[in-house]
């Protein structure tokens, strides 16, 4: 996956980034395994959760930035 980094992030920024990302995956999969009603739809989930907390995170960050 590319993921868009912006360069006023410090190395700090983008390794809770990545594990922003990588608990979004184990998340993903835990759904996945665990509830089958949800199989079907478990790829929209993801994208949702991706997109909301990329979005919090952003917002996060670029408040840090302005401070």
């Amino acid at each position: 996956m590319t993921t868009f980094v912006p360069s006023t992030w410090s190395i700090e920024d983008m390794q809770a980034f990545v594990d922003l990302q990588q608990a979004v995956a184990i998340l993903s999969a835990y759904l996945r395994k665990r509830h089958s009603y949800l199989r079907a739809n478990v790829d929209a989930i993801y994208w949702k959760v991706w997109t909301w907390c990329v979005g919090l995170f952003v917002v996060d960050r670029s408040r840090a930035v302005m401070l």
